[in-house]
């Protein structure tokens, strides 16, 4: 099977380019995966916009806890949306400046998310002109933030880590 990688797109492409990539925050280990992906990203100019959702960090389940370890991880901020559907996170989104990263709240308090829901995979797809999979044990599960929002997006890819994990 061949999946086109993130890393694929010559850097200056990506320059000022809204991506949105899911990944997988259950633990430090999956954590640490996507930091080749989001480096690559954030070094080549894009505007990073992570979707993940998390049950085990910390008793809130908020992402804080996720945006202030990748903050660490990748030495660089990542800053939090709250509030990101419709006009509020794509004017989020259009501030960001090149090679800066946000993450979404916890996808897991979005009604619809397990189901594939296709309003939340449309708010989700609204983010970002191109789409990165990053979080290779979710693939096979329909989501908003995994087949909803890649069918959406302009542009679909997996991220470093995914492309990795796939051929091995």
């Amino acid at each position: 099977m061949t999946v086109a990688s993130i890393d694929t797109i010559p850097p200056n492409e990506l320059k000022g380019q809204p991506v949105l990539v899911r990944i997988d925050a259950e633990d430090e280990t999956k954590l640490q995966d996507s930091l080749p992906t989001l480096e690559f990203l954030s070094d080549s100019g894009a505007r990073v916009v992570i979707a993940t959702h998390s049950g085990r960090w910390r008793s809130s389940h908020r992402i804080d806890a996720v945006a202030a370890r990748l903050a660490d991880l990748l030495g660089r901020p990542v800053n939090k949306l709250d509030e990101w559907k419709d006009e509020k996170g794509m004017r989020a989104v259009s501030r960001l400046l090149e090679g800066e990263i946000l993450t979404l709240e916890n996808l897991a308090y979005e009604d619809g998310e397990d189901a594939g829901d296709d309003k939340l995979a449309d708010a989700l797809s609204q983010l970002a002109d191109i789409y990165c999979n990053d979080a290779f044990a979710l693939a096979h599960e329909v989501r908003a933030s995994t087949v909803g929002a890649a069918k959406r997006t302009k542009r679909a890819l997996g991220g470093v880590t995914f492309e990795h994990e796939l051929h091995m």
